[in-house]
């Protein structure tokens, strides 16, 4: 029996020291697992550096390489680089200027608009300044004389008497003395006939340019033609038309001898018609009496004549001619007052 509890001692004694050495063994194995794990993340990172750095110097070889076989063309690639840099320098130095020019172009057009749309509102500011001063003037009560004809003019309706109205009698007496006087000053070495100009004359000539402002034909020869399309009989039986072109080479308002000297600063380029224009002005004045609504206009009488105060406007119908300022009637247009422009 005590054998017996001996043998089982030892064998628990066995089974204890094998159960001791089985836990000291696998504690040892996991700890040499946990270093070696541990050894070999480090190994597989120090590998990984290495392959890294290795990577890097191949890659540095590797460029060195490159640059070092390419060395050599280096010169004819950084010729092309230059020249295509230039290039380009040029093409968008190009394309600045063109961004430049459109935008200045840009600029302009907006300062454009800018200032149409401030003489737009000008304009209209203007045009209702003009409204408001046009309806206070309205609201005036106009007291003037009662517009029409006036003085000699009431009553008259025959057209030689209405004519008469702004040519007086002592108009044709002066116009006859100074014709026959200027023929006879340039007819000194003439031996042709000449025959002084009478007053039925003088009267049938001013008739007949007042029918030729009526009707209007291409040359002054065919109001005496005898074709049938321009035949105009009256003309032939008033005058002839070789005694109408004597009087019309003579026809004369002032004496030549007191001509103005043309030096003179105050020299009147209309001297001649001088005396005929201050009578029709002065007797438009006197035969009629105005409307409140008055007009002052610039107006053209149409002529390409040998004149130095001939003007030009090109938006006028009547391009070419002598401008005239009138003062007109705007009811009746009626010429109240004109001064006839004589400088370019």
């Amino acid at each position: 029996m005590i054998q017996f509890m001996c043998v089982i001692a030892l064998l628990l004694q066995r089974d204890a020291s094998m159960f001791q050495s089985t836990q000291d063994f696998s504690g040892t194995s996991a700890d040499d697992e946990s270093d070696e794990g541990e050894q070999n993340e480090r190994a597989t990172a120090g590998q990984s550096h290495r392959s890294r750095r290795g990577g890097c110097s191949s890659r540095g070889r590797g460029r060195r390489s490159r640059a070092s076989i390419s060395g050599r063309g280096m010169g004819r690639a950084r010729g092309g680089r230059s020249s295509s840099r230039a290039r380009g320098g040029r093409s968008s130095s190009r394309a600045r200027g063109g961004r430049s020019s459109s935008r200045a172009r840009g600029v302009r057009r907006a300062g454009r608009r800018v200032q149409n749309r401030a003489r737009r509102d000008d304009e209209c500011w203007e045009w209702n300044k003009l409204k408001d001063l046009s309806n206070k003037i309205s609201s005036i009560s106009f007291s003037g004389r009662e517009p029409g004809p006036i003085g000699n003019a009431e009553g008259i309706h025959d057209p030689l008497e209405c004519l008469h109205l702004f040519l007086p009698k002592e108009f044709y007496d002066k116009l006859l003395i100074e014709t026959n006087r200027y023929a006879d000053q340039q007819r000194v070495n003439d031996t042709n006939p000449w025959k002084p100009v009478s007053m039925e004359e003088l009267m049938a000539f001013i008739g007949i340019n007042i029918a030729m402002g009526i009707i209007s034909l291409p040359s002054l020869y065919d109001y005496w033609s005898v074709e049938p399309i321009l035949s105009h009989s009256w003309f032939r039986v008033i005058m002839s038309r070789n005694r109408f072109r004597e009087i019309l080479r003579y026809i004369h308002i002032v004496d030549n001898t007191t001509a103005p000297d043309r030096n003179n600063p105050t020299h009147d380029k209309l001297w001649k018609v001088r005396p005929l224009l201050d009578l029709l002005s002065e007797n438009c004045r006197k035969m009629y009496a105005l409307h409140r609504e008055i007009s002052i206009d610039e107006s053209m009488i149409g002529t390409k004549c040998r004149l130095s105060f001939i003007q030009y406007m090109p938006k006028k119908p009547c391009k070419w001619g002598i401008k005239v300022w009138a003062c007109c009637d705007a009811i009746t247009g009626y010429i109240y007052a004109f001064d006839i422009c004589d400088s370019a």
